[in-house]
């Protein structure tokens, strides 16, 4: 199949190409490619043409969640396609272990299905080596200590799917798990705790490379007291992830943080609950709590948030408003998540041999299509 007169979003450019596909692949890119006698064609009329964004912190969405065991996966993967994203690391919250053990056999049964989806690409463990005073909206009695035999046996039931693992670095015990999964090549990400600077800056030396939720569930930077995010943002090696939805970070605050990483080492996220593309004005009742959904997010009756209701393509829209460069967008979206989750070598950029996953967005920047392997999925 060929892709004619796109504007495509490169590494450092917007440019007008032709993308030839071929065995699910991106074959050439070039100004112009004449097609040959039988294939396929398909003109995105001088729409942008990105790869395909890439969610590595979404729980759900649509009343589907990845930690569920009857999770519909389907109905989670048509919802992530109209918004353009062609792959995610599944989200889990906190969970027991057995639950735990059974979702992720789940999500390894479904991603080794090769039709054409958005894809899982891998597992993101939000816990259960969290900080309870930092919880937020996560169940206390499902978190845990840090301990290395039962992330051991987390990672032997993700059978190659953990990537990511959210931690409190403070916690007795934590730096064994950090350099455990290190070892074992999980990104290890700081979130949840109430850490200092000075122990994220050695939380740092020995493997955490990644920030959760950036500014979220964290202790907050003052100048005196800089915190694990003083520490982040002065270090090259680590990442800061963002819910861009603009309320669990204000506008303001994201370009800070965009500023201060630069566009190679910022990863826009969602961090989509189960309640995702639903707006309603009714309370949910959920495991004994109550949430409202209030401008894009759900919070608690104490006002807690727990989640939002936005998608990756919500990020895109946003950054461009604050004046973020297309190309510059689509490494928050797709390159930086990719490399956070050890898969830019496959995704993330288009280039020749890497997998032909686009989302091809009109000028409002909404969606047309969604390409997974050079398929149409939306």
């Amino acid at each position: 199949m060929i892709i004619k007169n796109a504007l495509t979003v490169l590494d450092k450019s917007v440019e007008k190409k032709d993308i030839h596909i071929n065995n699910g692949k991106i074959a050439e890119v070039s100004d112009f490619i004449n097609p040959k006698k039988d294939t396929d064609v398909f003109d995105a009329e001088e729409n942008y043409l990105f790869p395909g964004f890439i969610d590595i912190h979404a729980h759900g969405a649509c009343m589907q969640r990845f930690e569920d065991p009857d999770c519909d996966f389907g109905v989670l993967c048509d919802y992530f396609a109209k918004k353009g994203i062609t792959a995610v690391a599944a989200g889990f919250s906190s969970r027991p272990a057995d639950i735990f053990e059974q979702c992720a056999k789940n999500i390894c049964s479904f991603a080794s299905d090769t039709s054409p989806h958005t894809k899982i690409l891998g597992i993101h463990a939000e816990g259960p080596f969290l900080n309870p005073e930092k919880r937020g909206g996560m169940p206390l009695e499902y978190l845990a200590k840090p301990q290395v035999e039962l992330f051991n046996r987390m990672y032997d039931v993700c059978n190659g799917m953990l990537k990511i693992i959210t931690l409190a670095p403070e916690l007795e015990n934590a730096f064994e798990v950090i350099k455990r999964a290190t070892e074992l090549g999980v990104r290890v990400s700081a979130g949840h705790c109430d850490t200092s600077y000075e122990v994220m800056q050695e939380a740092i030396d020995a493997g955490v490379s990644h920030v959760t939720h950036t500014f979220n569930v964290c202790p907050p930077l003052a100048h005196r007291s800089p915190g694990m995010l003083g520490a982040a943002f002065n270090d090259d090696r680590v990442t800061c992830e963002v819910i861009c939805d603009f309320y669990h970070v204000l506008p303001p605050v994201v370009q800070i943080i965009h500023k201060l990483k630069g566009p190679d080492h910022f990863v826009a996220v969602s961090d989509a609950v189960r309640y995702a593309g639903i707006e309603t004005d009714e309370p949910i009742h959920e495991n004994g709590r109550t949430l409202y959904y209030r401008d894009g997010v759900f919070v608690t009756q104490e006002d807690t948030v727990c989640g939002s209701g936005g998608s990756m393509h919500m990020a895109v829209k946003n950054l461009n408003s604050i004046g973020i460069p297309l190309w510059e967008i689509s490494k928050a979206v797709s390159l930086n998540p990719a490399r956070e989750i050890f898969a830019d070598k496959e995704y993330g950029s288009i280039e020749v041999g890497k997998y032909a996953d686009f989302a091809l967005l009109d000028k409002s920047l909404d969606v047309k299509a969604t390409f997974v392997n050079g398929t149409q999925i939306y």
